[in-house]
C-alpha cells in the first residue's frame, strides 16, 4: 500500500467504515474528512512527513487507532491538525510533534528531551519541563533513580519536575531512559539523557571522557592509556570499573522490532531511506535527529547490521559508548564478519573499562580465525591486557599490530609498558 493509495481509501470510504493500514511507513500529508476509523499496527505503522502537519481532521466523527504520527524535520512541529468543531477520537496513537486544534484551546506538546547534562553524583538533581495538554495526562518516568516530584494536574500549559538520585549512579555512567506521557487515547515520550561525572576528574575506565570529545579515535583511545601507564608506573593495574548502561527498552520502538515474517519490500525501501535522512542529519551535526531516525530504521529493519552499525557510530559520536556497544554487539550477531564491528566493539568495551569482555571477545575470535594481521584488534587487546595486569601478553599484543602498521604512540605506550 503506498501513500497514494492511503489518500485515495481516505477519500472514498464509507461513513462509518474502518480503513486499515498495513506495516510500514508513510510519507504524507494526509486528510481525513469522512466519518471513518483509521486504525494502524502500533509502533510498526508510522504515518510521517517532513513538514507537518501530517495528519489533518477536517470532518466529524474520525477514529484514529494505533498508529504512530511523527513530523520529521520540525522540532516544534505538527503531527496532527484538527480543523473540525467534533474531535476525533484518540486510541492508542503516539504522536511525535505538537497537536493542535483542541476544543480545550490548548495544543499537546511534550518536550523530546529531558538532558540533565553533567551532574556529580552527590546528591538528588531536578529538572523541570514546559509541556502543554489539551486533557489530563498521567507522566510516568522509566529511569532507575528518576522521580516525578511534580507532574501537571490539569490543563493548558503547565510545568514537569522530576529529580534524579545521582547516588545511585556510578561516577562516569551514562544517563539513558524515558518519560511516557498518555492521556486522552494519545502518548508521547520523553527521551532523558546525561552523564555523571566524576568526583576528581577522569579514571582508568571510565567514559566520561569520551562524552567531552566529539568522536574518540583509536589514537586518542592509546593516548588515554599512555597517560594512564605514566601516572601509574609501579602500580597494580586494575580491571578498572565495570558499568552497565542503565537502558529501558527503545525509546522509540519499546515493543521491539518487526519479526522476519513481518518484514517486506515497503519496509525495507523505508529503513533505507531513513538511513539516508539520518547520514544528512549527521552530515549537519545534528545527531539527535540521526539516532531518532536510525532508531525508526531498527525498529522497521531489525536484522540489518548496516542499520545497527550506522546508529552505533552515531552513539559513539554522541558519547554514549555503552549504547554504541549494544548496536556493534547486535551488528555482529547478525554477521560475525560484519567489517570494521569486532574492533569498534572491543574499544567500546574498553572505554566502560570491560577489560575482562574484550579479551574474551577477541581471544576468540583469534582463536576462530587466526586473525593477527588486524592492527586495530590487536592494539585494542594489548590495551586490555595491560589494564588487567597480564604485561607480557600486552607486550605481545602490541608487537602483533606494530608488525602490521607502525603506530608512533603505540610504539610509545610500549616503552612505557616495558618499564612499568
Amino acid at each position: 500500500m503506498t501513500p497514494a493509495d492511503i489518500r485515495a481509501a481516505l477519500e472514498q470510504a464509507a461513513p462509518g467504515s474502518r480503513v486499515d493500514l498495513p506495516i510500514g511507513e508513510f510519507e504524507g500529508p494526509f486528510m481525513i474528512a469522512r466519518p471513518i476509523t483509521v486504525g494502524g499496527h502500533g509502533l510498526k505503522t508510522v504515518l510521517w512527513c517532513r513538514r507537518g502537519p501530517v495528519v489533518t481532521i477536517r470532518g466529524a466523527g474520525v477514529g484514529l487507532e494505533d498508529l504512530v504520527i511523527d513530523v520529521t524535520e520540525e522540532r516544534d512541529g505538527v503531527s496532527l491538525a484538527v480543523e473540525s468543531e467534533v474531535p476525533p477520537t484518540l486510541t492508542r496513537v503516539r504522536l511525535v510533534g505538537r497537536s493542535r486544534g483542541w476544543p480545550s484551546g490548548h495544543d499537546w506538546f511534550v518536550p523530546p528531551v529531558l538532558d540533565f547534562a553533567r551532574v556529580v553524583p552527590s546528591g538528588k538533581v531536578e529538572r523541570t519541563l514546559t509541556m502543554e495538554t489539551p486533557w489530563p495526562v498521567t507522566v510516568s518516568a522509566e529511569l532507575d533513580g528518576l522521580t516525578v516530584v511534580a507532574a501537571p494536574g490539569s490543563t493548558g500549559r503547565c510545568d514537569l519536575t522530576l529529580e534524579l538520585d545521582a547516588m545511585g549512579f556510578a561516577a562516569g555512567s551514562f544517563i539513558e531512559g524515558r518519560i511516557v506521557v498518555s492521556g486522552g487515547g494519545v502518548e508521547s515520550l520523553i527521551r532523558v539523557t546525561g552523564v555523571l561525572s566524576p568526583n576528581s576528574g577522569p579514571s582508568r575506565g571510565s567514559p566520561s571522557d569520551a562524552w567531552e570529545t566529539e568522536r574518540d579515535t583509536d589514537a586518542e583511545v592509546l593516548g588515554r592509556a599512555f597517560a594512564t601507564a605514566e601516572s601509574t608506573r609501579g602500580e597494580k593495574n586494575s580491571a578498572g570499573a565495570t558499568w552497565k548502561p542503565r537502558r529501558v527498552a527503545n525509546p522509540v520502538s519499546p515493543g521491539g522490532g518487526a519479526s522476519p515474517k513481518d518484514r517486506s519490500a515497503e519496509p525495507e525501501k523505508t529503513a533505507e531511506r531513513l538511513r539516508t535522512v539520518a547520514r544528512a542529519a549527521r552530515d549537519a551535526g545534528d545527531l539527535d535527529r540521526a539516532e531518532e531516525v536510525l532508531r525508526r530504521a531498527v525498529l522497521l529493519e531489525p536484522h540489518s547490521c548496516d542499520v545497527h552499525g550506522e546508529l552505533a557510530a552515531v552513539l559513539e559520536k554522541r558519547g554514549e559508548i555503552g549504547a554504541a556497544r549494544g548496536e556493534w554487539g547486535a551488528a555482529l550477531a547478525i554477521d560475525p564478519s560484519y567489517p570494521g564491528a569486532l574492533s569498534r566493539l572491543a574499544r567500546c568495551c574498553n572505554l566502560l573499562g570491560r577489560y575482562d569482555e574484550t579479551v574474551a571477545i577477541l581471544e576468540q575470535h583469534l582463536a576462530d580465525a587466526e586473525d593477527f594481521g588486524a592492527a586495530d584488534l590487536m592494539s585494542a587487546l594489548a590495551v586490555a591486557y595491560h589494564s588487567l595486569g597480564r604485561n607480557d601478553e600486552a607486550l605481545w599484543a602490541v608487537d602483533k599490530s606494530l608488525e602490521v602498521r607502525a603506530d608512533p604512540r603505540l610504539l610509545a605506550l610500549r616503552r612505557v609498558w616495558e618499564r612499568s
